[in-house]
């Protein structure tokens, strides 16, 4: 059976391991953070609204949140669905490019062995040998 002292020595020795949690400045957060973080502010405020009056928040400035948050949502989603598009069309350029690259690979193995080696630098072949 434990005492109170033992309890209170047990607490004393035992360290607290529990992490603080870092909450992140808002340049760290991501455009989804940012406007879910704006909402939740918005609605809160709202909640509140007759304390917050006193320092200057009103319908207005909550409204024009309000449409910040629409706008900044539509843009998100728009700039998503870009980055969606320019995945699709950078794994479309890779694959011309690469056989772009094999074609001037071989170009360049019968420029080699057909062209004097004084005539490489006319085909951009800085290659000696």
């Amino acid at each position: 059976m434990t005492t109170s002292s033992d309890e209170t020595k047990l607490a004393t020795e035992t360290p607290v391991t529990e992490e603080k949690k870092r909450v992140p400045s808002w340049s760290q957060l991501s455009y989804g953070d940012k406007i879910s973080y704006a909402q939740v502010m918005v609605s809160a405020a709202r909640q509140y609204l007759g304390q917050l009056a006193r320092r200057g928040i009103d319908d207005s400035i909550l409204g024009r949140c309000d449409e910040l948050i629409r706008v900044a949502t539509d843009t998100n989603n728009a700039q998503e669905s870009l980055k969606g598009e320019l995945r699709k069309t950078t794994a479309a350029l890779d694959t011309v490019v690469s056989e772009m690259g094999a074609k001037l690979a071989e170009i360049k193995k019968m420029v080699k062995v057909e062209i004097p080696q004084p005539e490489w630098k006319k085909f951009g072949i800085a290659d000696t040998h």
